[in-house]
């Protein structure tokens, strides 16, 4: 009886480790989860029998070349997936040779970190080694390394990765070309430099570069001749161009061209030319014509004017300023303006206040100040001569003015002061004078001081270049026809004898037509 209880108790501690253990972790693949305790698993063929008892594990091999217990047995049999390229793309091309590679992490089907090994081949069959490195950890996300490549030419990159038996996966080779050499210089040939034309939407030639790796042209527009400024930018991908974005407004363009190859090295034409764009209609300026200002003549896409009072009164022995305004009525902008003043007599001495306009917008003017040094010439008439050289569009133009020289004398004081008082309205009338309400301080000044003439004829001079002014702009009013009117009684009426006389003579001329009306009244009746 004693015998049977042992045999059941030995029975019933056996009977669990005795069951067969069978079915999958669906969590981890096929992967069999027990308890810590001795354990024995048995193959179905009976070739393999794996014992585990704590953290010891053997497994049981009986084949005819092995026979025994292995511990501590390792396993990877599989290469990790192939590392995906990101940068450089393929077929790229540069012009330096520290070249950063980047690649996505690639992942290990028995979970073991990879790492990876970098080359790059002088050929295409991979058989020219030009660099290689064995030793590149993988980081968070991606890997990636720099390498200085030597020389210029098509290289060929790819990365492997390994696992910890050498069990490794290639990528696709990519082709990477550096190229640090320039286009080769060419010239601009067509339109030729300085050329004007109405033509907004021009066809622009120029020599080819040579280049291995050439890739387009880029024409640079701008109406600055450092290009600080583009007004545009076109490209063309042969030596020639016409497809305008837009047409060219009525201006002069500096245009150069720039070569480009597919690595970016860039090389700008040998020449930058000119072009203008002429208006589409003439201004015609009458040659020899006597006015607010007269130049050489014929029909001109541009000019510029220069506006002045047609009559210039100066006196012996003294120092004049006239307001003379330079304008450009042209539809372009002028560039470059230099003047120069000159007089056909020795005695008077002209001068400007500026020689020099760097550029007057299309439609604008600008004020300069004239001033006459009569010193101790004759009474008489003198010609004032202004030559302007314009640099952009290139071109000359000259503009004559005459002055009257007369012996001092003493204005009016009355007359001087209504004069003045006059310009003050009309100025403030008329926003475009309000550039010479200076020589109306002038003539106060002067008036002030004394010389009533000089005050006289600054005003004078003020109001006759701001009536051209308007006249030239089509803008007179009311009171431009009263100041052109009051310019012309007083050039006739110098004393105030005048004004003195005049309520009589207006009185005689009322009384005469009532005599004559009842004259003709009583031949009537008879």
């Amino acid at each position: 009886m004693q015998k049977l209880i042992q045999l059941i108790l030995v029975f019933l501690l056996t009977l669990p480790l005795a069951l067969a253990i069978e079915g999958n972790d669906t969590t981890e693949g096929d992967v069999i989860r027990y308890k810590t305790g001795y354990i024995t698993i048995n193959a179905t063929d009976g070739d393999i029998k794996t014992q585990s008892f704590g953290s010891y594990f053997s497994t049981l091999v009986r084949r005819t070349d092995v026979l025994g217990w292995v511990t501590n047995l390792k396993y990877n049999f599989f290469k990790p997936n192939t590392p995906d390229l990101h940068l450089p793309e393929n077929n790229s091309y540069r012009n330096f040779t520290s070249i950063t590679f980047d690649w996505s992490n690639a992942t290990d089907p028995e979970y073991f970190t990879p790492n990876y090994l970098f080359e790059i081949w002088n050929d295409s069959s991979a058989t020219n080694i030009n660099m290689v490195n064995y030793t590149l950890v993988e980081t968070t996300n991606t890997t990636a390394t720099t390498e200085t490549i030597v020389g210029e030419g098509t290289f060929y990159w790819r990365v492997a990765a390994n696992d910890s038996e050498y069990n490794s996966t290639f990528s696709n080779l990519r082709t990477l070309t550096i190229d640090q050499t320039l286009p080769a210089n060419f010239n601009l040939t067509s339109p030729a430099d300085e050329t004007s034309s109405t033509d907004t939407t021009p066809v622009l030639e120029w020599d080819s570069s040579t280049d291995t790796n050439l890739d387009n042209y880029s024409i640079e527009i701008s109406t600055f001749a450092d290009f600080s400024t583009l007004t545009t930018t076109e490209n063309s991908n042969t030596n020639s161009f016409s497809s305008w974005s837009s047409p060219l407004d009525g201006d002069t363009y500096y245009w150069r061209v720039r070569a480009a190859d597919k690595a970016n090295n860039q090389k700008l034409s040998n020449t930058t030319f000119t072009y203008t764009v002429e208006a589409s209609e003439s201004a015609t300026i009458p040659s020899g014509a006597s006015g607010p200002s007269t130049s050489g003549g014929g029909a001109k896409p541009f000019t510029l004017n220069i506006i002045a009072p047609e009559g210039i009164t100066i006196y012996q022995d003294d120092v004049v300023q006239i307001p003379l305004l330079v304008t450009n009525p042209s539809s372009i902008q002028l560039r470059g303006i230099s003047l120069a003043v000159s007089s056909d007599a020795p005695e008077i001495i002209p001068t400007l206040s500026t020689t020099r306009i760097s550029s007057l917008l299309q439609k604008s003017q600008q004020e300069i100040l004239l001033t006459v040094n009569t010193a101790n010439a004759p009474i008489g008439t003198y010609g004032i001569t202004i030559n302007a050289s314009i640099t952009n569009p290139k071109f000359n133009d000259q503009f004559k003015l005459f002055a009257n020289l007369l012996e001092k004398e003493t204005a009016g004081t009355a007359i001087t002061i209504e004069q003045i008082d006059f310009a003050k309205q009309l100025f403030n009338g008329n926003p475009e004078c309000l550039d010479l309400s200076e020589y109306i301080t002038e003539a106060e000044l002067a008036a002030q001081a004394g010389f009533g003439a000089k005050a006289l004829s600054l005003a004078n001079n003020a109001v006759e270049v701001c009536n051209k002014l308007l006249e030239q702009k089509k803008v007179f009013g009311s009171i431009t026809t009263q100041a052109t009117l009051f310019n012309r009684v007083k050039t006739t009426v110098t004393s105030r004898t005048f004004l003195l006389i005049a309520p009589q003579i207006l009185g005689l001329l009322v009384l005469l037509g009532v005599i004559f009306h009842f004259i003709r009244k009583k031949k009537k009746n008879l």
